[in-house]
């Protein structure tokens, strides 16, 4: 066999970078959102989870400035990968995740981007899996390869993850008595090849 040749296809990416918001600010402001608002339900199960809000409609400061720096991110992204787009947050909500408490598989349809934010988290707070939503994960090509097909990140506080808005993802069950606490943004990307 001669000039074997590989073309990675189809790539995904995840970015991830410590933001400058003051995290005990943002956490302590996660905190009063809980006590003033009843729990949603949408992927948190035996935790906490707020409604959602929209675009300028942040029930404190410390959420305008945590969403001004996830625009910037998202941007600086969309520099890296060379999208020619730039972002703005379609929507938000905060988590505050007890001892077992975990989110279900789910993504965000509707939207472009998904940046997950840590305001508290430890070792034992469970994981972000990212998983392939393809049909390679009926196939037993990468059955010795479980890296091809689920992709885990151990959140840091004050750090925010970006990725896909279409990618499959939960958080595990956290074993911690301490809080994971997260925020969690809708990007849309508007300019040359998003909307206006």
């Amino acid at each position: 066999m001669q000039n074997l040749c590989k073309d990675t296809i189809f790539t995904h990416f995840i970015y991830s970078a410590e933001l400058s918001t003051p995290v005990e600010e943002v956490y302590a402001a996660c905190l009063l959102l809980k006590n003033t608002y009843n729990t949603t339900i949408n992927s948190n199960r035996n935790g906490w989870q707020s409604p959602g809000f929209s675009d300028g409609a942040a029930p404190s400061v410390i959420f305008e400035s945590l969403k001004a720096e996830v625009i910037q991110f998202a941007n600086q992204i969309s520099d890296a990968e060379r999208l020619g787009l730039e972002f703005k947050v379609g929507n938000w909500w905060a988590n505050i995740s007890e001892s077992n408490a975990y989110n279900v598989v789910h993504s965000h349809p509707g939207t472009d981007l998904v940046v997950v934010y840590y305001a508290k988290a430890t070792d034992q707070s469970g994981e972000l899996v990212l998983i392939r939503n393809d049909s390679s994960l009926s196939s037993n090509l990468f059955t010795n390869r479980p890296q091809e097909s689920r992709f885990p990140l151990k959140p840091q506080a004050g750090r925010a993850y970006a990725f896909p808005a279409w990618l499959l993802h939960y958080v595990e069950l956290s074993q911690d008595d301490e809080d994971r606490v997260s925020i969690s943004f809708n990007l849309c990307a508007y300019g040359l090849g998003g909307i206006n």
